[in-house]
């Protein structure tokens, strides 16, 4: 999303899920800190349709905020390009960066591949803890209410992670957890 010229964008990739999620957040306010402001953001908003808008809104002033993982590719990547040269540009990261992945070598080294080469950042960059992900007590919890003979499959996280929680659900749960590896097939 692009907060600028008072307007917010938000791209094509990310569209159908954070427009999901702000109905949902416009349905219930109470759950929002200031639902006045979240509802003025959201009735300024103009979609970003593909590349010409993308290119467009990357050389105007303004916050862009896109689906970045952990830079290793998509939009984030195409806006990392474009803005990482220009001292007066910023890059905020929110989630973690796993080592050896492009975001955390750009946290550690102010260095990014652009054009094919790993290049110093000229823009800011930071990083916020802001991860749209829940904890383990969570994961646990929600484990717990599905109940059943649920089988559980965690695929997404550090690999050790994922075998740990699994390990955790077996026994605090009680239900059939599994950390698939790459490869793995399971007939369900």
């Amino acid at each position: 999303m692009c907060f600028g010229s008072q307007s917010l964008q938000i791209s094509r990739r990310l569209r159908c899920m954070a427009k999901d999620a702000s109905e949902i957040l416009l349905r219930h306010p109470d759950y929002l800190g200031d639902s006045k402001l979240f509802v003025e953001a959201i009735n300024s908003t103009h979609w970003i349709r593909g590349w010409r808008d993308r290119r467009k809104f990357a050389k105007e002033p303004g916050v862009i905020v896109s689906p970045a993982g952990m830079l290793k590719g998509g939009n984030a990547v195409f806006y990392m390009n474009t803005i990482a040269n220009k001292e007066g540009n910023g890059v905020f990261l929110v989630s973690y960066q796993l080592p050896d992945s492009p975001g955390r070598i750009l946290l550690d080294t102010h260095r990014f591949i652009i054009d094919g080469k790993m290049r110093q950042v000229k823009a800011n960059i930071a990083q916020f803890d802001f991860t749209s992900h829940c904890g383990k007590s969570q994961l646990l919890e929600t484990a717990k209410l599905i109940g059943g003979n649920a089988k559980i499959f965690l695929m997404h996280g550090a690999e050790d992670n994922c075998q740990q929680l699994a390990e955790d659900i077996k026994r605090e749960v009680g239900a059939d957890a599994i950390a698939p590896k790459t490869g793995d097939v399971f007939q369900i």
